[in-house]
């Protein structure tokens, strides 16, 4: 097969996985903003706001549980399946290590945003970790072999879990412990699907012996935890001076204005590390993916959020209701 050869079969393989995973996350996003006007009307903005005070610590720290692991998958190609088993250790060690952290952890940060409740939300929350322990090497390995047809219906299932859980106990009046439920149960999910369909061994590891793919890891985890920190510092100053309330109205118009740029990209993005691996030493075809792919982001991005600058003050009234 010649360079071209494979290059034309690359993008096909990219068209294909983008389709899949647009499938998915549109079929996802209808019901997504299904639920969100449903749920919004049975819960306040106080019940959002301690969800939004948990979502600052527990994002972060999902960041560091995945320690880069994934990533170092992907792209680094000549890893031996017990390089693999070994990572594979490393993740679940550092879940479950980041799962005891966080309960140590939640009444001190609890106290700083001065909510009670929150405590108990962080507490709970924490299996979160365990369950992504158990498919981070697992998701990568699909990944790595491009079955995004599969992540696409794992997804979609994981979604159909999260919302009916949310929803059920909106209803039943469990006000902000059903969305820490509804997070639970899409993380088990996930994690029960992609352990059905790949699994891999653990191994001891040798700390030694893996110095490139900690090296990898730790510029990875570098580098979201830095994001992390620009994306939501806005959030932590909103839950600190302003309170549950406010954080919580403030959480769901966030929510809304940023979900054109978000859900869109998350349609390339969710499958491209794959590929730009695949081209990692082609510097002339990552370049291309790269430009191609901002420019039609670009394309189709800026004006969905200029049109919903433009609807704001007549979408959110019909959607939400009227503010007391």
């Amino acid at each position: 097969m010649t360079p071209d050869d494979k290059n034309k079969n690359l993008d096909r393989s990219l068209a294909r996985a983008v389709a899949w995973n647009a499938a998915a996350r549109w079929i996802s996003q209808i019901l997504s903003w299904v639920s969100t006007i449903v749920v919004a009307r049975l819960l306040t903005p106080y019940d959002y706001g301690i969800i939004g005070m948990a979502g600052l610590y527990l994002n972060l720290a999902m960041y560091v549980s995945q320690a880069g692991i994934s990533e170092a998958i992907i792209a680094l190609r000549d890893l031996t399946r017990r390089q693999i088993a070994e990572l594979n250790t490393l993740a679940l060690l550092l879940g479950m290590g980041l799962a005891g952290l966080s309960c140590a952890l939640a009444i001190p940060i609890a106290r700083f945003f001065s909510a009670a409740p929150l405590a108990r939300v962080l507490m709970v929350s924490s299996i979160i970790y365990i369950f992504n322990a158990f498919q981070v090497v697992p998701r990568a390995l699909l990944q790595k072999e491009f079955r995004f047809k599969l992540i696409a219906a794992i997804e979609t299932v994981r979604t159909f879990a999260q919302i009916a859980a949310i929803i059920i106990f909106a209803w039943l009046n469990f006000k902000y412990w059903s969305l820490v439920i509804g997070y639970i149960v899409a993380s088990a999910a996930v994690a029960i699907l992609t352990l059905c369909w790949k699994r891999h061994e653990f191994s001891l590891p040798q700390m030694n012996q893996l110095g490139r793919e900690l090296k990898f890891s730790r510029q990875v985890i570098l580098s979201r935890v830095t994001w992390y920190a620009y994306e939501n510092a806005d959030f932590a100053v909103a839950g600190r001076v302003l309170g549950g309330v406010e954080l919580g109205n403030y959480t769901v118009a966030w929510n809304i204005s940023s979900a054109p740029l978000e859900k869109i990209a998350n349609l390339v993005t969710g499958v491209t590390p794959a590929y730009f691996s695949a081209v990692q030493t082609d510097k002339s075809e990552l370049r291309r993916y790269l430009l191609r792919l901002t420019e039609i982001l670009s394309f189709v991005t800026v004006p969905a959020s200029i049109g919903l600058a433009l609807v704001a003050d007549y979408v959110v009234p019909a959607l939400l209701g009227q503010s007391g």
